[in-house]
């Protein structure tokens, strides 16, 4: 960057505006980005050295080679009469940056949207409804709900804000009346849309969705997670913008993508309640906010996106199922997904919603795509989706946020002349801090050095401890906020290491940010560790700091909590547990190297051992399970092991149902054998085809099925017109495939029952033809196989699906002994791209 900046040095000196009207005017760094990047490309600069400029505007500063760039920019505005401003406040109301975002938003739904494939969305929406609708605790109440919402009836005597407002975008989608955008791109944001509010659905009612981190995470509202203020008194507050902007910022009259209304105001143009952007303030405490505004150009909405969240979660859980929705087209998806979100309600910016793709268990959501996962890695995911991906979008947006910045900054300048002469001259426009203000121990911890801290304490030192409006001491803020130097200085001058607000001391502050040098600074102050007065109840209720450390994935936090507890093997294996059912196997292999030979030996038992790989299990995650196996806690021959396998099979865990199968017949002698043939039953009464094929290569009895079984028919069917299967086979299992078939075909000449000679035919010709090239196949082919199974049998697409159905059946019914007796018996059409209009 230092480079960059020697390269333009004299170009901005020259080109850039000069304020000459004697009065400050203040720009954000966004605004003065965008002017620095017009400026370059109206002299032609290197085009390298522009695409440098323009990710630093999208992702802001990441290091201190980025931030010494903008202080070198900040000089030369300054130079030029401009004071550029990088506190919150001007960072978040930056105007600039959210008409930016909203017409990257609306450019990327007009030319992207309809690109989607229509009939994969349909099917993952069809696949959330019918696992919500067939939760036990999801009532006839909730039912009702849903329903209004999906048809887009905004019933304000049923529905909440939020899902108001999920009603009224699907109207307008289903009405085809989405400011502009064609027939086909509504059709496929309405199954966006209808997809998010079901998966935000599932994860609240769903109890055994994996990936439960919601509760002592960043997601959570107050100053230890995400930071948001919810604003009191403004429920009323409605506008005609569109995105990001708010009913504060400064809009273009009309017709513009950020305000899309006519010469004349109508009723029916404002929102029909409080938009999301509006409704939040920030916490500048919140360590995410500190995050987002070292940025210097991210706007706060929201905080932290937990829609995000939930949306991944069930794109997650329906590839454990063995629905691997998006793989091949993740990015465009993500794309579409967030830009509908932000143009719609403005509820988070695009940095809020990226930042979720970087949580450790969204490496399974791309561990096919190389080219996201390394983004990822690089932390340049936005950069790659938002820009490389999307540059005419990009630029398009860009070329209209100069326009509007050129407008703003004629305004300032006007406002600032006119401020000047009523007022007079004067340096400061806004008004100075009161002597109180800059005083206060809160103001230094955020905003002052540790030796400047140092000079406040020696004037306050009474009011060490004093609480903020959420009645957090100093040393608490400063903990959650990794200042370390801050910390040691308030220690020193007696800050009360033990205080707890809301739940949290300073040390499980320090633990839930990941803040691990100010972690060691507090074990060796002498932070408690565990709760004396608490010792039966959760590990949570009796130590919380050890219950926090397995939830983070900062591993030298966890390694230096074990080392200065007194961790019993009560505590050892609660703390196992909990960093299980998270997904958290660093943790997990943390916490299992701290068992000493004794407590392995007395305590870890075979039933432990089941109990972990048994919770394992019911998350469908392959990866954990395999690594427990690997940690050698693989089930002796006193543990049922069958009891694992079907409960895979009752979860509808497809891969899971392989890696279990695969991993018995490693086992010479397993203390159960596999009940296949009531498995097999178990799925063909719930349609999941894909896992009854797979049982029947593994050794289900084909022959178990009896011919007067109603899912015979839809299965044969599927076998007929399947074109592709879709599961992770590889080549080294054709030869089993082909062994398999070749001895149900040895049965086969034996049949005199005409119908089910012809079911096992098909399914003879299904291995044969369709498996082997199982892994090379892609989704759309599937798609075209439920279609043609729904017409052959004149029922719904939906109740076909391979798996995410979850009918309700009786658990004990399906694993009865099946009856022997035996009766007689194209692609998606594409479309051009849609110019954006400017």
């Amino acid at each position: 960057m230092n480079f960059l900046f020697t390269r333009i040095n004299d170009v901005l000196r020259k080109e850039l505006p000069t304020n000459n009207t004697g009065a400050e005017a203040t720009l954000s760094v966004g605004e003065s980005l965008v002017l620095v990047i017009n400026v370059c490309e109206k002299q032609n600069i290197d085009k390298s050295l522009l695409m440098e400029l323009k990710r630093l505007y999208l992702e802001g500063t990441k290091n201190d080679e980025e931030r010494e760039f903008i202080k070198e920019m900040t000089q030369v505005f300054l130079d030029k009469h401009f004071s550029v401003q990088s506190d919150p406040k001007t960072i978040s109301e930056d105007p600039i940056r959210r008409y930016f975002e909203t017409n990257l938003a609306y450019f990327i739904l007009q030319n992207k949207a309809e690109s989607l494939a229509h009939a994969q969305l349909e099917q993952f929406t069809q696949n959330l409804q019918q696992r919500l609708f067939s939760l036990p605790e999801f009532n006839h109440e909730k039912r009702i709900k849903v329903e209004c919402i999906l048809k887009g009836n905004m019933d304000k005597n049923l529905l909440n804000k939020y899902e108001l407002e999920y009603a009224e975008l699907i109207h307008k989608l289903l009405t085809q009346n989405y400011y502009g955008l064609s027939e086909k791109a509504c059709k496929n944001l309405y199954q966006i849309a209808s997809s998010t509010i079901l998966a935000t659905l599932n994860t609240q009612i769903d109890k055994s969705m994996p990936i439960d981190i919601y509760s002592d995470s960043i997601f959570t509202m107050g100053m230890d997670g995400r930071g948001r203020i919810i604003k009191e008194g403004q429920d009323e507050v409605r506008t005609t913008a569109k995105g990001l902007m708010k009913s504060t910022s400064p809009l273009p009259m009309y017709h513009d993508v950020v305000n899309p209304v006519e010469e004349h105001y109508k009723q029916e143009e404002f929102s029909p309640f409080q938009r999301s952007v509006d409704q939040a303030d920030f916490m500048i405490e919140s360590g995410w906010c500190q995050h987002l505004f070292s940025r210097q150009t991210q706007p706060y909405s929201n905080g932290i996106s937990s829609t995000t969240l939930a949306l991944i979660r069930n794109i997650i859980l329906q590839k454990r199922l063995g629905n691997p929705y998006f793989n091949d087209n993740f990015k465009e998806y993500l794309s579409i997904f967030s830009s509908l979100m932000i143009y719609n309600s403005g509820g988070h910016s695009f940095f809020e919603i990226f930042e979720v793709l970087k949580l450790s268990f969204c490496k399974e959501l791309l561990d096919t795509n190389v080219e996201l996962f390394n983004a990822l890695e690089d932390d340049s995911l936005m950069y790659k989706v938002l820009y490389l991906d999307h540059q005419q979008e990009f630029e398009f947006a860009l070329q209209e946020t100069q326009r509007f910045t050129q407008i703003l900054l004629n305004k300032k300048l006007l406002n600032a002349q006119i401020k000047k002469k009523n007022e007079g001259d004067m340096e400061l426009i806004s008004r100075p801090l009161t002597h109180a203000k800059l005083e206060s121990i809160h103001h230094a911890v955020l905003n002052f050095s540790a030796g400047e801290l140092v000079k406040v304490l020696e004037k306050h030192l009474e009011d060490v401890d004093i609480p903020n409006q959420k009645g957090w001491s100093p040393l608490m803020v400063a903990s959650q906020l990794g200042k370390t130097e801050h910390v040691r200085v308030l220690l020193k001058a007696g800050a009360n290491i033990k205080k707890k607000v809301g739940g949290f001391s300073p040390l499980e502050l320090a633990i839930k940010g990941e803040k691990f040098d100010t972690v060691k600074v507090l074990l060796n102050a002498g932070a408690p560790v565990k709760q004396r007065s608490i010792s039966k109840g959760s590990i949570k209720k009796r130590a919380p700091a050890l219950y926090l450390a397995c939830r983070q994935n900062d591993m030298r936090i966890l390694n230096a909590m074990m080392s200065k507890g007194n961790w019993n093997i009560e505590d050892k294996t609660d703390a196992i547990l909990v960093a299980l059912q998270i997904e958290n196997l660093d943790a997990v292999k943390v916490l299992m190297q701290s068992l000493t030979s004794k407590e392995k030996q007395t305590y870890f038992s075979a039933r432990y051992k089941f109990l972990l790989l048994k919770e394992a299990v019911a998350l469908g995650n392959v990866q954990l399970i395999d690594q427990l196996v690997k940690l050698d806690i693989l089930p002796s021959s006193t543990v049922h092991y069958n009891e694992l396998f079907q409960a895979s099979v009752t979860l509808g865990f497809l891969p899971v149902t392989k890696y279990l199968l695969d991993l018995a017949q490693s086992i010479q002698k397993p203390q159960l054998p596999m009940d296949m043939n009531a498995a097999l039953t178990v799925e063909l009464e719930n349609n999941r085809f894909e896992t009854a094929v797979l049982l029947i290569i593994y050794g289900a009895d084909p022959e178990s099925i009896p011919t007067s079984a109603k899912y015979l028919q839809a299965f044969n069917a599927y076998l007929q017109h399947a074109q592709h299967f879709d599961f992770l086979f590889t080549e080294k299992d054709v030869e089993k495939i082909k062994a398999r078939a070749n001895c149900i075909n040895s049965a086969v000449t034996n049949r005199h029952n005409n119908k089910f000679h012809g079911f096992l035919k098909n399914l003879i010709e299904f291995m044969n033809r369709i498996l082997p090239n199982s892994w090379r196949l892609g989704y759309n082919d599937k798609i075209d196989v439920i279609n043609n199974i729904a017409q052959v049998l004149d029922i719904k697409k939906s109740s076909l699906h391979k798996s995410g159905i979850f009918a309700p059946s009786s658990r004990s019914d399906s694993m009865k002994k099946s009856d022997n007796q035996r009766s007689t018996g194209n692609k998606d059409e594409t479309t051009e791209q849609h110019k954006p209009k400017p």
